[in-house]
């Protein structure tokens, strides 16, 4: 048997040799050995505790993904995707040079299978910050609209604060927290829960992976109030400078809607009025004011829906003018003293000139104005020049000081005799008291 065996060994060797290596050109020929490259792999990350546990937080710099080659037989590489790709970096291993190999492998595999060609000791580079955490208010972000006739209140968070804990690069990149709320069609306080989304100065969102959140769901109760239209007024208050009277007011919005519970609609009623002051004003008047502070403070549910300031013109316009012809019959003398006449020689202005306001002037005469000179204290004749007054002058201004002059004369009263001391009288009244007597 052995003899069989160790007769032409040679040739045997040979043989397989042969037969080795034609198997291996058929092989090489059907099923050839080829390369594939694959892209952007993205690398995971793994044992991120063992940085944030010292109060680190790595941001990473360079090689969050890596290009790998890998080389194996036609059959396999054909089946090969891009998700069998594994790269992998254990933040266990950070170097003191900030930097984590990258380990890369294939899924499936074995090494002898697939090799890696390229891929292999590549390495992320990190950034290590100090941990710091800062404090947000929530800000709530409606979309939607409410039903018809109500709108949505003051909401308020639950928590309305949160905490951001994360690198300081990062969190001095945030500019606020936002939860969204949905209020579409809505007539009835509701409640809603949602995770709030961080924003840039950009108005970007925030990887959330690289800032953690103290609380990852926040609830939050919807108010919902009934809305009013409401007419504004606006009235004046003072008087406004001498020789001026309020003209034309305007204002916006003339009507505002105002959202609030019933019972405090109920008490505020369809009207506010808004108070100017135009106390010695001879232009115009502006302001703005604030809608809500036309109504009680108790009122507390109140709130305006539209525009929130009032703006109020008001124009001050100066007094009219009216002309009047005076002629000296118009004029009446009072106050003469006993036994005195007077009469007017001569009016040093025939021309009556009166400013007030268009409603004062409006149908005004002289006879209405009713002028007269005063000569009570007139006490000697003589002639006078006298200030001429007007009886019912009332608000308007009289634009020049009218005078006139007067003649005065003594004329004593001539005393009539007394019929009882009269010779004629007391003779006639004998005869008659006699010629009475006689007939008795």
């Amino acid at each position: 048997m052995k003899e069989r065996v160790t007769h032409n060994f040679g040739l045997k060797m040979l043989s397989v040799v042969l037969a080795a290596l034609l198997w291996l050109v058929v092989i090489n020929s059907q099923d050839p050995v080829e390369t594939v490259t694959f892209e952007d792999i993205p690398v995971t990350i793994i044992n991120e505790d063992a940085l944030t546990a010292k109060d680190k937080i790595p941001e990473v710099v360079e090689g969050d993904s890596v290009s790998v080659v890998v080389e194996a037989r036609r059959s396999i590489c054909d089946k090969l995707t891009k998700a069998d790709i594994i790269a992998v970096a254990d933040f266990e291993k950070v170097s003191v040079t900030d930097a984590v190999p990258i380990d890369v492998s294939v899924k499936g595999y074995t090494e002898r299978e697939v090799e890696i060609v390229r891929g292999m000791n590549q390495m992320m580079k990190l950034r290590l910050e100090d941990s710091i955490s800062k404090d947000f208010r929530i800000k709530i972000s409606t979309t939607g609209q409410a039903a018809e006739g109500y709108v949505i209140g003051d909401m308020v968070a639950s928590p309305n604060m949160i905490t951001l804990t994360g690198s300081g690069t990062q969190i001095s990149k945030v500019k606020e927290v936002v939860l969204m709320v949905d209020v579409d069609k809505i007539s009835s306080e509701s409640h809603a829960t949602g995770v709030p989304v961080i924003y840039d100065m950009n108005g970007d969102i925030v990887n959330s992976s690289k800032v953690a959140m103290s609380a990852k769901e926040v609830s939050v109760v919807i108010p919902v109030l009934k809305t009013q239209t409401v007419k504004i007024n606006v009235v004046t208050e003072g008087e406004p400078a001498p020789g001026y009277e309020v003209g034309p007011i305007s204002h916006q919005p003339e009507y505002v809607t105002v959202a609030g519970m019933p019972t405090d609609l109920v008490l505020l009623g369809t009207t506010l009025t808004a108070k100017v002051n135009i106390t010695d004003q001879s232009g115009v008047v502006e302001e703005n004011i604030d809608i809500a502070s036309l109504w009680d403070e108790s009122l507390d549910s109140l709130r305006i829906v539209d525009e929130d300031k009032l703006a109020v013109t008001v124009t001050m316009q100066e007094y009219q003018k009216k002309v009047f012809e005076l002629t000296p019959e118009d004029v009446e003398l009072r106050g003469l003293p006993e036994n005195f006449t007077g009469s007017i020689g001569m009016l040093h202005s025939s021309r009556v000139q009166v400013r007030g306001s268009k409603a004062s002037l409006e149908g005004l005469t002289l006879d209405q104005l009713a002028p007269y000179i005063d000569l009570i204290d007139i006490a000697i004749p003589g002639s006078y020049r006298l200030n001429i007054c007007l009886e019912n002058q009332g608000d308007l201004i009289l634009d020049s000081v009218l005078t006139a002059m007067v003649d005065v004369e003594y004329r004593p009263q001539v005393e009539e005799p007394d019929s009882e001391t009269n010779p004629d009288t007391d003779v006639q009244g004998t005869g008659d008291d006699t010629a009475n007597g006689g007939a008795e």
